[in-house]
């Protein structure tokens, strides 16, 4: 149905819960002893639904069947397939044109989240709840049975008003500060003049976001009611490299569960979100094509949004088998096309994984293999397996029985599901869940040289953004905001990822960047210079070495800012093949991983090498 033919009405994103009432006509006769259900576009949209009642001719009509979080847990396909958020007995005849009114309560959105997934809707301005009254003469008819019977009904969100405000510095120097409701969607804060730096500015009514050149390398906000709010840090590392933040593992109309279109993603990444660089990971079917898009369609859109200098698009897509999840990342339209067609998922079995041949199809230095969620499954957190085989539909990710080296060169350390880092579960590092043998450090112990970038997986068309706060950013090291620079970064591991907060920060050894291999005969020094600067104070910064964790550098209390030298003088270390990487911790729970930096043994003059015995437990533990 088109959608001049739906009834649209607006609502604004509120803490508490909504009453609402709304009316169908009926197109057709719906006789008596046949079933009325009221059915969602999608699964956020039943999950909104906190109560409900439906009447015709001002009698209630019997309920037989409504959604319940505990219930779709049981039976998570069947929801899925027929997305009713209830179902009713019609007792009496009624005629074309009779009223069918509903009474709905939507869920407030001041539930907290943070736990993980409780079934119900995420906050998202943006996004279009649609709801469709169906009719069948069983109320267990498959489907594909039940017809509509009136014009659908759509609720469109809008955001609630301005509840916050945010500042970040920009590589360019220029101050974006942001107003946002009271669930981080963009919202046109009323006219307001805010204290940067003791300058007084008037932020645009008319905007999310207004912009200030700024010189500081930090800012402070003062609010008409004196709250302070201090601004992200100015991205550069120690040598005055920029920072530019972006995220590519996010969903839009391409994939057959997004939520909104790739331009309205695209603008909030660019206009409202403040990033530097997005890329949308949707799924991609058979060939170059997504559900109803093709990779031609998502070039064009993200051609329009590409300007260097000031936002970078990245050719990306997402491919799912049931034995793992990665995204493909290219350095032009024409190599993701490439890569797409040459590892067409009808030419390998349903339930392999093709790693290898998704490396071999990567041209080298042009295309990377970025892996997602490695240690979980389906089953884990969502309670969904197949029901023809009992087993999940997506499994933890198959490493092979070797090293892919060539083109998987980075994984998403954390996302929405929490941070994959460990094997062991660890809340105060957002590890959630381990044990199945496939997380970050079991692939670096297993000879993955892999840097680290982070992302969201969310489908509502909104980077960067979690039903419970910011999550998955990657900041990247390069020399200028253009695709093949940032592409360059990203392959050669220049990058690190945060929980969702722009943390800017570095992490070296003499001149060598984050994602290094060094040669290093023994006795060699190791020292390193740590950079961070948070958003919040600091609480905890680590080494991490071959597994486990090898220092706890001191942090200033109530300071968000470290910079410091560190050096591995320990006799007898590990001498080939070994990493270390740098993590932190802030009050406010949010951390960011650095990617490693490896050494490997150089071979005296006159050998070719040396060969060390390196022993691995089963949690992926080196010891020398």
């Amino acid at each position: 149905m088109n959608m001049s033919e739906r009834q649209k009405r607006e609502i604004d994103i509120q803490v508490d819960a909504q009453d609402l009432s709304f009316q169908f006509r009926l197109s057709r006769n719906v006789p008596a002893g046949t079933y009325l259900r009221l059915r969602a576009a999608s699964v956020t949209a039943m999950r909104a639904v906190q109560s409900i009642a439906i009447r015709a001719g001002g009698r209630a009509l019997a309920t037989v069947q409504r959604f319940e979080v505990a219930r779709m847990k049981q039976d998570f396909n069947w929801f899925i397939r027929h997305l009713s958020v209830v179902t009713v007995e019609v007792s009496d005849d009624l005629a074309a044109g009779s009223q069918i009114e509903v009474a709905v309560v939507l869920d407030g959105f001041a539930t907290d989240r943070s736990a993980g997934c409780t079934g119900k809707a995420a906050p998202y301005s943006g996004l279009t709840w649609c709801y469709s009254l169906v009719s069948a003469s069983g109320s267990e008819a498959d489907a594909s049975e039940w017809q509509e019977v009136a014009a659908p009904i759509c609720l469109e969100l809008v955001p609630g008003p301005c509840a916050a405000v945010a500042a970040v510095l920009r590589p360019n120097r220029q101050l974006a500060i942001q107003a946002f409701d009271a669930f981080n969607n963009p919202v046109c804060s009323d006219r307001e003049t805010v204290a940067v730096n003791g300058q007084e500015v008037v932020l645009s009514g008319s905007r999310p976001v207004t912009l200030f050149s700024c010189a500081e390398s930090r800012a402070e906000l003062v609010r008409a009611d004196g709250s302070r709010v201090l601004s992200s840090a100015k991205p550069v590392g120690f040598a005055g490299q920029p920072v530019f933040f972006g995220e590519f593992h996010w969903h839009t109309d391409f994939s057959g569960d997004g939520q909104r279109s790739m331009s309205d993603a695209l603008t909030s990444a660019r206009d409202e979100l403040c990033l530097d660089f997005a890329g949308p990971a949707d799924h991609l079917g058979r060939g170059i094509h997504y559900k109803k898009r093709s990779i031609e369609d998502q070039r064009d859109i993200c051609a329009s949004f590409d300007e260097p200098g000031r936002f970078v698009t990245l050719p990306t897509y997402e491919r799912s088998e049931r034995e793992g999840h990665v995204n493909i990342i290219a350095d032009s339209w024409d190599v993701l096309r490439q890569v797409a067609e040459t590892t067409d998922r009808e030419r390998y079995p349903a339930d392999r994984f093709p790693l290898e041949e998704l490396v071999n199809a990567c041209p080298p230095g042009r295309a990377v293999i970025v892996p997602h969620h490695p240690n979980m499954d389906s089953h884990t957190r969502e309670r969904v397996v197949n029901p023809k085989d009992g087993r999940p539909y997506w499994c933890r990710m198959d490493w092979g029985p070797e090293p892919e080296l060539q083109a998987t060169r980075l994984v998403e350390i954390h996302q929405q599901r929490g941070s994959f880092e460990a094997e062991e579960p660890d809340p105060e590092w957002r590890i959630d869940v381990g044990g199945y043998g496939s997380s970050v450090r079991t692939a670096l112990a297993r000879g993955y040289r892999l840097g680290f970038t982070g992302g969201t997986d969310n489908h509502c068309g909104w980077p960067t953004r979690c039903p419970h706060g910011w999550c998955g950013l990657t900041g990247v090291q390069a020399d200028e905001l253009t695709l093949p620079s940032i592409f360059e970064a990203l392959y050669s591991r220049r990058c690190y990822a945060t929980s969702g907060a722009r943390i800017v920060g570095d992490f070296r050894c003499g001149e060598n960047p984050m994602g290094s291999e060094i040669e290093q005969a023994p006795g060699q020094p190791r020292t390193f210079e740590i950079l961070v600067r948070g958003t919040a104070p600091l609480v905890a910064v680590q080494i991490i070495s071959c597994g486990a964790v090898l220092a706890d550098l001191p942090v200033e209390p109530d300071s968000p800012d470290l910079n410091v030298t560190w050096s591995d003088e320990r006799p007898g270390r590990p001498l080939r093949d070994v990493y270390y990487y740098v993590r932190a911790r802030q009050t406010d729970g949010h951390c960011i991983w650095f990617s490693p930096i490896w050494f490997d043994l150089a071979a005296p003059k006159g050998r070719k090498s040396y060969y060390a015995v390196i022993a691995v437990d089963r949690r992926g533990n080196h010891f020398q």
